[in-house]
């Protein structure tokens, strides 16, 4: 465990962020291996289902994830201050409420698949497919919150490097039973789907066994017990960073539906730059991860200047990993969009690399709102995370749908950055008014 209130500012974040970047950077692995398999033994249609598939798991995943992020909040919150009892409390309520959720939101899926694919406008020969994808996928949801809570609480603590291993181990297992079930046994979709659940039930196995065998300070007396006096701020936080991710990724949703009238051309070359997208923007997201688990550990422990250091810090630092990034996209947006494409893909080999060469100048402005949004996260500014989300998603979705027509695909890294300039506009406005109001300490010299 790894008591960030004490130290180096910039050593703390970067010793702790580091596991989170190669966590991230694993799990766009583990969610483009899938992809990847379809794409090349079963073609581009095959590999356009799955990705219209995809969206619509991020929403239901993404939900998850914000909400056991949002109660890891008040697990660092409570190990900052050294208030044990509290931290295990906060871990089984969370366990209690998130995991009957997650049973009832699983069965939700696997009973609209297909109502959630003509939402998005769906083509007609794509459904089958894409729809038995996502009932098996959803059937398996509670391995996704058994892992992402177990995982976020160790990161409470300051353990970042176990969920690391535990996600390298499930990504490569990924893979394998992909390969197999795909290839081998001529399951199709389907076999990557369970390829999937398989390789997160085993996740989420390797991170109960481990915080139950090395970390017992966390282990609650009982896993169903709820507290009362946490209860109704672990469903605020949790309600409200859930419905920050959700949202978000119902934002995306919506701009498949405006893609998916393009063709297959057009939806595959989507497909393709949002996975590159996940892998840019997986280091600034280990750094905002990272930021927000120190900005909480500081906060319960009273130390205001520290908090606001980290912000600082954590700014540096993405922009010279986003800087990195961006160059690669510039010089090799071809190339690294035939990583994600079938070959021969050449038409949406074309339409992938004019929207990464777009997106490659403007992606310091997701940086710049992604690490705001883990500082408000720390300090428990969950209002702003949410209004945030609200203000972008909408300036997304309509600058897209006005465009798409005559640009493409185009459109969306158009309404892409036309949000991203609104919510960090906001967000600074924001951030401004907190420094104003709260008075933080200054900065600690010499960090």
């Amino acid at each position: 465990m790894r008591d960030m209130t004490k130290g180096s500012v910039a050593g703390n974040m970067l010793a702790f962020a580091f596991p989170l970047m190669l966590a991230n950077i694993f799990q766009q692995l583990y969610a483009v291996a899938n992809s990847v398999v379809v794409g090349r033994q079963m073609g581009a249609a095959a590999l356009a289902a799955t990705g219209t598939a995809i969206p619509i798991v991020n929403v239901m995943v993404f939900l998850l994830l914000g909400v056991t992020m949002g109660s890891s909040v008040l697990m660092a919150e409570f190990f900052g201050a050294g208030d044990e009892r509290s931290l295990r409390d906060e871990l089984s309520t969370s366990a209690a409420v998130g995991g009957a959720f997650t049973l009832a939101l699983s069965a939700a899926g696997v009973f609209c698949a297909e109502p959630l694919l003509a939402l998005i406008r769906t083509p007609t020969e794509l459904v089958p497919a894409a729809s038995a994808y996502l009932r098996i996928v959803f059937a398996g949801l509670i391995f996704t919150f058994i892992y992402n809570l177990l995982s976020f609480a160790m990161r409470a603590v300051g353990e970042s490097a176990a969920p690391l291993v535990f996600l390298i181990a499930a990504s490569l297992l990924n893979v394998a039973l992909s390969v197999f079930f795909v290839r081998d046994l001529g399951l199709g979709v389907e076999g990557a789907a369970a390829a999937s659940v398989l390789a997160q039930a085993v996740s989420a196995l390797l991170s109960f066994l481990y915080i139950k065998l090395r970390m017992p300070a966390l282990v609650p007396e009982s896993w169903t017990r709820v507290s009362a006096p946490l209860l109704r701020r672990t469903l605020w936080f949790g309600a409200v960073s859930g419905v920050q991710q959700a949202v978000t990724y119902f934002g995306i949703l919506v701009l498949q539906g405006a893609v998916n009238p393009l063709g297959v051309a057009q939806i595959a070359a989507f497909n393709a730059v949002s996975r590159v997208d996940g892998f840019v923007l997986a280091l600034s997201d280990g750094i905002a991860g990272a930021l927000m688990m120190f900005v909480s550990q500081n906060r319960g422990a009273g130390k205001g200047g520290r908090v606001v250091l980290g912000l600082r810090r954590s700014l540096e630092i993405c922009a010279v990993l986003n800087a990195l990034c961006a160059a690669a996209l510039l010089i090799f947006p071809r190339e690294i969009a035939y990583v994600f494409l079938p070959s021969g893909e050449n038409d949406a080999a074309v339409c992938a690399a004019s929207f990464m060469r777009i997106m490659a100048v403007f992606y310091m402005l997701a940086v710049i709102c992604n690490t705001f949004q883990g500082f408000f996260r720390g300090v428990g500014m969950m209002k702003t995370v949410l209004y945030a989300t609200y203000i972008q998603i909408p300036v997304r979705v309509g600058v897209t749908y006005a465009l798409a027509r005559s640009a493409g695909i185009n459109a969306v890294a158009a309404g892409i950055t036309a949000g991203w300039l609104c919510m960090a506009a906001y967000q600074l406005f924001e951030y401004h008014k907190f420094v104003n109001s709260c008075r933080a300490a200054r900065p600690e010299k010499g960090r």
